[in-house]
């Protein structure tokens, strides 16, 4: 999956954002994404547990995670996009991260289903088959307790799943 989403977008489009490339692949038990915020102007990232993050994700088995950097990296910026990507040979998920106060999250939400909507419609466009693999568009919000990956509003949930064929759930902890 990874040579075939190179293949078609490339690689980083803004190198002033030291990013070191789009693509990075790790085989850790835990690791932690970040998003930093809009005005630093950087793509996501994976950092450790003394860094700050928004998303958890647990590899109890040792899996090949492909993290690849969309927002601000790997796709264009006049084209909405979730800010990242997580996959293995087994399972594909689509990820925006959301840094928003409990009081503005339906609006935050809202956002987030329409840059992960643009993203799979244009991955999707491109001619990438999911129908082999588990796919997830995840919202991630920013909180300081663990919660896992849930379904998210029944009535968007069911509509995104016909749709797009992709289960839609949110959550700041990701199990592979």
């Amino acid at each position: 999956m990874k040579q075939l989403i190179q293949d078609i977008f490339g690689d980083c489009k803004f190198p002033d954002t030291d990013c070191n490339g789009s693509f990075e692949n790790t085989n850790l038990f835990k690791f932690h994404v970040c998003d930093p915020p809009p005005e630093h102007n950087k793509p996501a990232k994976i950092v450790s547990d003394i860094d700050e993050y928004q998303l958890t994700v647990i590899n109890n088995n040792g899996h090949n995670i492909w993290f690849v950097k969309t927002d601000k990296c790997l796709l264009e910026n006049d084209k909405s996009k979730c800010d990242c990507l997580l996959f293995s040979d087994e399972i594909f998920c689509f990820v925006e991260i959301k840094n928003s106060k409990s009081s503005s999250r339906s609006t935050q939400r809202a956002k987030a289903i329409e840059q992960l909507e643009a993203t799979i419609i244009n991955f999707k466009g491109n001619g990438i088959n999911f129908s082999h693999i588990i796919t997830k568009a995840i919202i991630c919000f920013n909180s300081n307790n663990d919660y896992p990956i849930q379904a998210s509003k029944k009535t968007q949930q069911a509509i995104f799943a016909e749709k797009y064929q992709v289960s839609l759930e949110e959550g700041n902890k990701i199990e592979f």
